[in-house]
């Protein structure tokens, strides 16, 4: 039977309602027969992160978020001003890849007098700037991505934890599943992408 369950489990990873559609009948079917074990698999599915690391990645996401407003705001500002300023930390980067070119001033050369090359050079140092800011931009939506995909995993797992708890509010094993709920409320409570999960958990129990 624990077999079986880790294959249900497995499945609810898949973001396909067929799957899902299946599982939930053939739990539907061994709930009765649902032992202390299967009821673990269960709950490891569900277990939460500890809140303080819950916590430090929020402020992470939250983090680079604050500075992607800000930069935004700053690149409306450059918008609105005479010329269209690059930005500090584009320009150090710039720089630092030119290497003697950053010698160059812009203000007094013409781009047009750079040789064949230096343009060479600064098309590879703006790619390896432009590329770097692509990859930072990547690495933040996979962590979004990543934490909204394990929410629903959780949500699918916690349907399967709410027809237990309709359909045998009577069976013992029910009471195990207390601690855990709360546990995954605490957690997630004020997680910016993953509170559903705690509103969830909120509605099991009041069931």
């Amino acid at each position: 039977l624990e077999v079986l369950m880790d294959i249900l489990l497995e499945l609810l990873s898949y973001p396909n309602q067929f799957w899902r559609n299946v599982v939930e009948r053939v739990f539907h079917l061994l709930m009765k027969s649902l032992t202390h074990d299967t009821i673990q698999l269960i709950i490891k599915a569900l277990q939460p992160q500890s809140v303080s690391e819950v916590m430090e990645k929020e402020e992470e996401m939250e983090e680079e978020e604050k500075e992607d407003e800000e930069e935004e705001e700053e690149d409306d500002e450059e918008m609105k001003s005479d010329f269209i300023d690059v930005g500090a930390e584009f320009r150090a980067n710039v720089r630092n890849a030119l290497g003697e070119l950053a010698a160059v001033d812009s203000d007094q050369e013409s781009i047009e007098s750079l040789d064949e090359d230096q343009m060479e050079c600064l098309d590879q140092a703006l790619a390896a700037v432009f590329q770097k800011q692509k990859e930072k931009s990547a690495i933040k939506k996979q962590k979004k991505f990543d934490q909204t995909t394990m929410m629903h995993f959780k949500m699918r797992v916690l349907d399967l934890v709410d027809q237990f708890v309709r359909f045998q509010s009577s069976n013992p094993l029910m009471l195990e599943f207390l601690v855990p709920l709360f546990k995954v409320c605490i957690s997630y409570r004020s997680h910016k992408i993953l509170s559903p999960l705690s509103e969830r958990c909120t509605h099991v129990l009041e069931k």
